[in-house]
């Protein structure tokens, strides 16, 4: 089955991906590492001395410790003496501070574990963090005893005129012995009979001029920096790395040079293969850095890039809780708070959780504790004060002993989920209502009928013989049968469809019409400045069962009496129908169920009025809204499209 994003297989997937990764490079790292000749160490960067991170077995061998005999301590250990260990610091730095780096000091005196003092040659170079600064070093350390021995003894053979020894006066060699002859490949006749030319013709293209300026200082008395490596070309064309250690003579009364040779191809190669082995250090340093690098902004993207807002944490010593210590950015996104005001401050949380929600949520942490798992879902407080509805997922981390070390999870928000689902129960509720209001209302519409019916016969036969009291219960009686009868309307007309017959006519009539059907008390003053233009075209009927429904309502409003005003006008290609009252204004509660039939707050009435008239002024494509203040009135604003599409009839 295919690991999803975002999910703990996933996350595990690329963590073992990431490990195996990580580990191949690192055995090719310590093969390489092992396999070189050098020693070679790699320091941090920490005042006042550098501490050794890591060395090779090469190390190990030079030096004569084991590996964690110099794992964690400084290279102070490794030098001669306090002094030495100054000595190279003063040509390390201010190499490092001009640039001068890879560094190389060629020869040194450092010191071995049985306290023997050998020659050393170095090789330093620094690395890099992601900052471009030094972080740290890494140091090829070569044991150059034997090219000294070599070099000594070199100079005694020179001294005695054994081996590879020339005397050059006047730009030509005047002396040659037998070790030279063979180096060079010419016999001696060939070597003393060599013009200047010729003679400098023997030395590199690329080493020429280097090493004629060195006869030429050196014939000057000028100083000179000996010994000298350079390309020698052999008579056969052979090129062969020589070093060479010149000095100024008195040879048959005249000045010359002295040169003796040495033949340092290996050493060159070899010199070129620690190079070439230092370089690939270097690279796989680098490419182990860049992986990581990438490694990291990978899994920076997949936490980045997830709806969801994940986090890690640790349980409290009571395990009633846990404390957060990493939450991503999207909680920025999601809440409104920055991912700061949320680690290692559970208070932070608990302060933003619902009140009705923080105990139930609370007690839930014991299951996950037992099982390992858990789902939550709570109210939480975003930084702009409204509430969000979240689910949190989360998983148990244990030790080997079983006992929770740290807890993973995500928070998703299901505002809108939540919110669907209250609309979805709100519309099966609705439906409910509606087939309950078309058995009532049938069931009730008979027995109104025969009631109205005998209360008119009992009138009639009464007649002029009628008592006050009498004439007062009749009243009631027909009062009551009106009331029940409008419920019974509303109740049907909310529950069946709707069918539109259109007819032209205009804000004054309807108006006019509807205060004609109604009672106003006296206490309330009715100001009609409605108007006959624009005609538009309406089912008169139904927008009469509205004005009439809205004007009851703003009576209602009004129980000590007061002022109704009705308007009308054209705006913006619509009929703008205002009816405004003095009352005492709705308030927020009452607003979030002003559309919701079957709520009302009234003593008298089902609740169906207003919902009624907002669904007969939807069916001809309008809409109804409302402005009020507490203490001062309110104002219900019908908005109906001049120009519209006639609508046959509209779903339940």
């Amino acid at each position: 089955m295919e690991k999803q994003e975002g999910s703990d297989e996933y996350e595990d997937l690329i963590q073992r991906k990431i490990t195996d990764t990580i580990g191949r490079q690192a055995d090719v790292f310590r093969k390489i590492f092992d396999s070189m000749s050098g020693a070679v160490f790699i320091l941090d960067d920490k005042p006042p001395y550098p501490t050794i991170l890591e060395c090779n077995r090469a190390a190990c061998a030079i030096f004569g410790y084991e590996r964690h005999e110099m794992i964690g301590k400084t290279t102070a250990f490794l030098h001669v003496t306090d002094e030495t260990l100054r000595e190279f610091r003063s040509l390390l730095y201010p190499a490092a501070e001009a640039g001068r780096l890879p560094f190389h000091l060629r020869e040194f005196h450092m010191k071995r574990k049985d306290g023997s003092i050998f020659f050393s040659e170095h090789s330093v170079t620094q690395l890099l963090n992601d900052k471009g600064e030094r972080a740290g070093w890494v140091s090829i350390v070569r044991d150059i005893t034997e090219r000294k021995r070599a070099e000594e003894a070199y100079r005694a053979v020179v001294q005695h005129a054994l081996q590879g020894l020339a005397i050059l006066q006047d730009n030509r060699i005047v002396f040659a012995n037998q070790a030279l002859l063979e180096m060079s490949g010419y016999s001696l006749e060939e070597t003393l009979s060599l013009p200047p030319d010729d003679l400098i013709a023997t030395v590199h293209p690329e080493d020429r001029e280097r090493v004629w300026t060195g006869v030429q200082n050196l014939l000057a008395d000028k100083p000179v920096s000996s010994p000298q490596a350079f390309r020698l070309i052999r008579k056969d064309g052979a090129i062969r790395w020589v070093e060479t250690l010149a000095s100024r003579i008195e040879y048959q009364g005249k000045p010359a040079i002295q040169v003796a040779y040495a033949d340092i191809t290996e050493r060159k190669r070899m010199e070129e293969k620690l190079r070439r082995y230092s370089t690939q250090l270097e690279e796989l340093v680098t490419e182990r850095t860049a992986t990581l690098r990438a490694t990291r902004e990978r899994l920076e993207y997949v936490i980045s890039t997830n709806p969801a807002v994940i986090y890690s944490g640790k349980p409290l010593a009571d395990h009633s809780d846990w404390y957060l210590t990493y939450i991503s950015e999207r909680v920025v996104t999601m809440l409104g708070f920055e991912p700061g005001e949320f680690v290692g401050h559970p208070e932070f949380w608990e302060r933003r959780v619902h009140p009705e929600d923080l105990r139930p949520t609370l007690a839930e942490i014991p299951r996950l504790w037992k099982k390992g798992q858990h789902a939550f879902e709570y109210r939480f407080l975003h930084k702009d004060g409204s509430y969000r509805w979240m689910r949190e997922e989360a998983g148990v981390v244990r030790d080997a002993d079983g006992k929770p070390v740290e807890v993973n999870g995500y928070w998703t928000d299901i505002t809108e989920r939540k919110r669907l689902e209250e609309e979805l129960a709100k519309s099966q509720r609705l439906a409910t209502i509606g087939e309950l209001a078309a058995m009532v209302g049938h069931d009730l519409r008979n027995p109104l009928t025969g009631i109205a019916a005998a209360a008119y016969s009992l009138k009639k036969t009464l007649g002029r013989k009628t008592d006050k009291k009498e004439k007062e219960m009749l009243q009631l009686i027909e009062q009551g049968i009106e009331h029940s009868d409008k419920i019974v309307t509303d109740l049907l007309e909310y529950s069946r469809g709707i069918q539109l017959e259109l007819t032209r006519t205009d804000a004054k009539s309807i108006i006019r019409d509807s205060l004609m059907s109604m009672k106003i008390p006296r206490g309330i003053r009715v100001v009609d400045s409605t108007k006959t233009e624009p005609k538009i075209e309406l089912d008169v009927d139904r927008m009469r069962q509205v004005s009439v429904n809205l004007i009851r309502n703003a009576v209602d409003a009004m129980p000590k009496g007061g002022t109704l005003r009705i308007a009308s006008q054209k705006l913006n290609g619509n009929l703008e129908l205002s009816i405004t009252d003095t009352g005492v204004g709705i308030t927020n509660e009452t607003m979030k169920d002003l559309w919701i039939p079957l709520r009302t707050t009234k003593a008298k009435g089902m609740g169906l009025g207003l919902p009624v008239a907002k669904r007969l002024v939807e069916a001809h494509g309008g809409h109804i809204s409302v402005e009020t203040k507490l203490g001062k009135g309110s104002t219900f604003t019908v908005t109906i499209p001049l120009e519209r599409r006639a609508r046959v009839k509209t779903e339940r």
